[in-house]
């Protein structure tokens, strides 16, 4: 089990494709982004037109804006599909410096030329010169413009990284979670044996010591149990009440292997426990390690167990107490072990198991007087209470 489990965890850590966003859907937000940025531009430069007692329209600054900015913003377009799509070979220091100088060495040289004959030509209405244009060329709006350039480069840069940590981040959250289920598949699978060596060895007995009878009945109890395990195996939650009438089964199959040396008191919540979930087996391992001690330390050959269930303070509450060593360590028990680690992978720090030692008498039947018996050990197990809605 451990060897499949490690093999698929190695397929489920291989690289799978990423998904990209669609072309269209880049370009959309970049146009959004540099729309804002034009409109802001043509209203600040309008106001200034304005006080400035210039004669000047809003739609005449939008186009001119929009004549400006045209440039930058096919750029922030192809830088943006470009790292959406070669977002592995783009960011590595060489890829990004060779970027930084085409756009800067290259792009930005030629903009500016662009820019500033464009302004001669709306001013004079012919076409200027190379002189004329690097004659008008001023340092202010050259590094203005490189300022604009640079912010959109490393924004771009910048929500590039963030895409992948986050889909890295997702992609590692999604890896763990895959893990966890793989590995509370393979604790509740090695229950599945357990259970059924256990059982048929129970059984085995009973043939050996030619009881047919109780053998067959007690195989008709183990089919319908198994039947309970297998459709339980393939749930990751069931109701509490279908987890007490398995405990009801099991200790029925336990009673007839045992020679109805068993005694059970049960004292079940009023609550719908229906609508309450629980993970499948949650309980089946506790009941079966505490069978098996209260079997090697009861001095009459009877068992006797009181079995309780409630709601706690919006958890549900196992409770099973039985005449047993208050001294029991079960740390080495590896049924209870496997028991604690499911219970940790699913509840995290909201459930317990904990073994407690009772002050007070207790009574398996009121109308049984004979079954009266102290019990001096109580298995509690905790967890939040889940419930179908």
């Amino acid at each position: 089990m451990s060897d499949s489990l490690s093999l698929l965890r190695t397929e489920m850590l291989k690289n799978p494709a990423r998904p990209r966003v669609a072309a269209w859907k880049l370009v959309l937000g970049v146009l959004a982004i540099w729309g804002v940025f034009l409109v802001l531009a043509a209203l600040a430069n309008f106001h200034d037109h304005l006080e400035a007692g210039l004669s000047s329209t809003l739609n005449r600054q939008l186009l001119l804006f929009f004549t400006l900015l045209l440039p930058k913003v096919v750029l922030s377009c192809a830088l943006a599909l470009l790292f959406e799509y070669h977002q592995d070979r783009i960011l590595n220091l060489k890829s990004l410096s060779l970027l930084f100088v085409a756009i800067f060495f290259v792009f930005l040289p030629v903009y500016v030329i662009v820019e500033n004959a464009y302004f001669l030509y709306r001013s004079r209405n012919t076409v200027p010169s190379i002189s004329q244009i690097i004659a008008m060329i001023s340092p202010i709006p050259f590094w203005l413009d490189a300022m604009v350039l640079a912010f959109a480069f490393s924004l771009q840069i910048a929500f590039t990284f963030w895409q992948r940590n986050r889909y890295h981040f997702l992609r590692a959250q999604t890896e763990k979670q895959t893990y966890l289920q793989l590995k509370l598949r393979q604790l509740q699978g090695q229950l599945e044996p357990y259970f059924l060596l256990n059982s048929l060895e129970g059984i085995g007995h009973l043939v050996v010591d030619a009881d047919r009878s109780l053998a067959t009945r007690a195989l008709a109890k183990l089919s319908d149990l198994l039947r309970h395990v297998l459709d339980s195996g393939q749930k990751e939650w069931q109701s509490v009440d279908d987890e007490l009438q398995f405990i009801k089964d099991f200790f029925s199959l336990q009673s007839l292997q045992l020679n109805e040396q068993l005694a059970v008191h049960w004292e079940i919540g009023s609550q719908n426990w229906s609508h309450y979930l629980c993970p499948p087996l949650l309980f089946q391992p506790l009941l079966e390690y505490t069978i098996r001690h209260a079997q090697s330390t009861s001095e009459d050959a009877r068992i006797h167990l009181t079995l309780r269930c409630e709601l706690v303070a919006s958890h549900v509450e196992f409770c099973l107490l039985f005449n047993g060593a208050p001294n029991l360590d079960f740390s080495k028990s590896e049924e209870i072990q496997n028991l604690q680690e499911r219970m940790q992978l699913i509840f995290k720090q909201q459930a317990f198991i904990r073994l407690e030692s009772q002050k007070q008498p207790d009574t398996l039947g009121s109308s049984d007087l004979e079954a009266k018996t102290y019990l001096p050990t109580c298995f509690k197990l905790r967890f939040p209470a889940k419930t179908d809605e």
